[in-house]
């Protein structure tokens, strides 16, 4: 699915790769291209999932979902000035294995965000770029169960409110923050190795 020159698709549920072996792709580019789910958005269910939001585009959604299911794959990347994917709650690697990366000024905007939920999982998350944001207004966890990598690079901005990495037994939470104007800022707690 390709949503440009300010289309506007809304739906319910959203799903970009649904069933074990399927291959799912949609690209929402350009001012005013517009993606509107009422409910949930999921890339890569149980199959295979991408999401480009390009040169201003913009994806609305309750619950985001990268990597829902063991065995499935999901990669969104947000890319360019005017760039938004908004949601309620984000999960990247949920039981199967997802890919944020947030580029050249685009933005992601969560209530509050989890990466590499269940164990088994692997979730990486890079935001690169001055103007480039990834906003929490609540926490952000960082390997709650599985695998989790987050890099914050050449002027990137990562905000919430409480960061964890590491959390429970078992996990492991990495995050670098590298290069000049790169800033990972939390209002409350920051906790490196709960029980992880």
């Amino acid at each position: 699915m390709t949503i440009y020159g300010a289309g506007l698709v809304s739906n319910s549920a959203g799903i970009i790769g649904a069933q074990t072996g399927s291959n799912g792709t949609a690209t929402v580019g350009g001012p005013g291209s517009t993606w509107t789910n009422s409910g949930n958005l999921t890339v890569g269910a149980s199959g295979n999932g991408s999401l480009y939001v390009v040169s201003g585009g913009f994806v609305d959604n309750q619950t985001g979902t990268i990597g829902e299911n063991a065995g499935s794959n999901g990669d969104v990347t947000v890319h360019g000035t005017g760039s938004t994917w908004q949601n309620a709650d984000l999960f990247i690697g949920s039981a199967g294995h997802g890919t944020l990366t947030v580029s050249n000024g685009g933005r992601v905007d969560s209530t509050k965000s989890v990466m590499a939920k269940s164990a088994g999982s692997y979730a990486t998350a890079t935001v690169d770029g001055a103007v480039s944001e990834w906003s929490t207004a609540g926490y952000l966890e960082v390997g709650l169960a599985g695998n989790a990598d987050l890099t914050i690079s050449n002027g990137g901005f990562v905000n919430n409110s409480s960061g964890y990495a590491g959390l429970n037994s078992g996990a492991r939470g990495i995050i670098v923050v590298t290069g000049a104007g790169s800033r990972w800022s939390s209002t409350a707690t920051v906790m490196i190795g709960g029980y992880g």
